[in-house]
């Protein structure tokens, strides 16, 4: 079982998040759940980040919506930002078709 710390700013993303989308609230707990459990879970979409975000890995909360973490160690992780593409990876480019 994995033990999740959280920072400030990831409790604030998603404070934010919530107010925007308080739909998102069971498929968050959802997925926190199946990561605590299994973080191998492939339901998670857990991939490994690249370039800025070198160490860090994103799971998939829905197909735009992704929490940021690094592993402290073999079963602690610190969620560090969660949110849509345009918020939680740097340089990323928000389409037209995406809404705000």
């Amino acid at each position: 079982m994995i033990k999740i710390k959280y920072t400030h700013a990831f409790k604030d993303d998603l404070t934010k998040l919530l107010t925007d989308e308080p739909n998102l609230k069971n498929d968050i707990d959802k997925v926190v759940s199946w990561f605590v459990n299994n973080p191998q879970d492939t339901r998670l979409g857990l991939h490994v980040l690249k370039k800025r975000l070198k160490g860090k890995n994103a799971i998939e909360i829905t197909e735009d919506i992704r929490i940021i973490f690094e592993w402290l160690g073999k079963n602690v992780a610190r969620f560090l930002a969660i949110g849509p593409h345009y918020n939680v990876y740097p340089g990323y480019k928000k389409s037209s078709k995406e809404k705000v």
